[in-house]
């Protein structure tokens, strides 16, 4: 087999067979007796059916030193804390949800194998560097800034949202492989968001993290603008939208 550039494997729980904690010990055994490449662990029980528990995940790390993080996505802050206390020190704990990472960088893991970082590198890469900094509260609000987008992103399934976005954003275009189809979820469904919510959400503050993340979706060269100008600029594109579709 040829590895030349390639750096290490992320190697991903068994899915559909269901094995036991020991049958994902063997399987990662076999795995990293034979890699000739550092492995990154895959946990993500919503895809694969099996969740790995930590108790397993710090096994293979102490008996594997080719074995050097996991891609945890279980969705369990608690799960997170458990791996991260009982870890040896060569091993890494690396997000995989990105609504979750700043929680899980907060408890001390060391980054984030992400979704929406590859159409908002920026920001998403700045509020990681800031928590690293101790910075909690301007890495705060870029999080919140995301929480519309985190779900949207998702809605027809990964990478359907994300592709969409960029093809938005005018990077790629909008094709998938099938089962999944492409979804377009950017700037109309921000809009549609805003919108939709503009009466309570000026009452109680919603509108100021909508109006963010739109701008860092439309305008990501331009972090200081203006939100009323911005609302005014999301105005006209409505108006627009519902031009076309009459």
């Amino acid at each position: 087999t040829d590895w030349s550039g390639i750096d290490g494997i992320l190697s991903i729980c068994p899915y559909y067979n269901k094995p036991s904690q020991e049958g994902l010990y063997q399987h990662f055994k076999a795995i990293a007796q034979v890699s000739p490449l550092p492995i990154v662990l895959y946990n993500v029980p919503g895809r694969t059916g099996i969740n790995m528990k930590p108790e397993t995940t710090c096994r293979i790390a102490r008996d594997f030193p080719n074995v050097v993080a996991i891609k945890e996505a279980s969705g369990s802050l608690e799960q997170v804390d458990e791996i991260i206390k009982n870890k040896p020190d060569n091993f890494d704990v690396i997000s995989g949800d990105d609504a979750l990472t700043f929680s899980m960088v907060a408890s001390g893991a060391a980054g984030v194998i992400s979704v929406i970082g590859n159409a908002l590198p920026k920001a998403f890469s700045r509020m990681i560097r800031l928590e690293f900094r101790g910075e909690y509260e301007p890495a705060r609000k870029i999080h919140h800034a995301f929480t519309e987008l985190y779900s949207l992103l998702f809605v027809d399934g990964n990478p359907a949202g994300v592709k969409a976005l960029l093809n938005d954003m005018g990077f790629i275009e909008n094709e998938l492989r099938l089962p999944l189809v492409p979804t377009r979820i950017g700037t109309s469904h921000l809009s549609d968001e805003i919108f939709s919510k503009r009466g309570s959400d000026v009452v109680n503050g919603r509108m100021m993290e909508l109006l963010t993340t739109i701008r860092l979706v439309l305008f990501p060269t331009l972090p200081h603008l203006n939100p009323n100008l911005l609302f005014k600029i999301c105005q006209k594109k409505e108006e627009s939208f519902m031009k076309s579709r009459l």
